[in-house]
């Protein structure tokens, strides 16, 4: 296999990784959002 194949391979990996990572730190930032809405809602603050 010549480099511009694997730098494309392993170009791919890498901005599936990266989506991956941008979906998970979303998500964790929707619960952030959750369990503020809980903590407010049953007065833990």
């Amino acid at each position: 296999m010549d480099m511009e194949h694997e730098f494309g391979k392993n170009e791919k990996i890498a901005n599936a990784l990266q989506q991956k990572l941008d979906a998970l730190l979303a998500e964790r930032e929707r619960e952030k959002g959750l369990v503020e809405k809980l903590v407010d809602f049953f007065g833990l603050a």
